[in-house]
């Protein structure tokens, strides 16, 4: 009944990992682990670094540590990451200089970009930020901040990709 009302597989209780494993293989569904992701996270304070590279567990991620705007757009260009966390205030070459770098650089454009940071956003801020034409860079603001909601907004960001 399960099938003909639309269901895309049926398993009979009790189940076992190895069966449930191999019916979502069957319908094209492999595990996140399978695949390491490389992430950049860019933030001058490295303690807020260590707490992001904390919240991204391995094998599912290879964080990659940048402490400043100049560094994050040399190692983006470098590794190309699957995926870039990044700090808006920073010294010297802030997150938006960032964004407007790689998005400049064809090599670096794809690669998307996740904002993790303290400051208010504003409208303006939203409008810089989202500058590129059916690119939206998605913001996780600190206050908010928790494991959970940045690993959801983590797979949303490399689902995107």
């Amino acid at each position: 009944m399960a099938l003909a009302g639309g269901a895309a597989a049926v398993l009979q209780k009790p189940i076992s990992r190895a069966q449930l494993k191999a019916s979502l293989a069957n319908l094209g569904l492999h595990p996140a682990s399978e695949h390491t992701h490389t992430v950049l996270v860019v933030d001058d304070d490295p303690k807020a670094v260590e707490v992001l590279a904390a919240f991204l567990p391995s094998p599912a991620y290879a964080v990659v540590r940048a402490y400043g705007g100049n560094e994050a757009i040399i190692l983006a260009e470098r590794l190309r990451p699957d995926l870039i966390l990044l700090d808006l205030m920073m010294p010297d070459v802030s997150g938006f200089d960032v964004v407007e770098a790689l998005q400049r650089n064809t090599n670096t454009a794809r690669i998307p970009i996740l904002v993790v940071t303290a400051k208010q956003i504003t409208a303006h801020d939203r409008a810089v930020l989202n500058s590129n034409p059916g690119k939206v860079i998605p913001i996780v603001e600190k206050s908010k901040f928790n494991q959970t909601r940045l690993i959801t907004e983590v797979r949303r960001a490399l689902l995107s990709r």
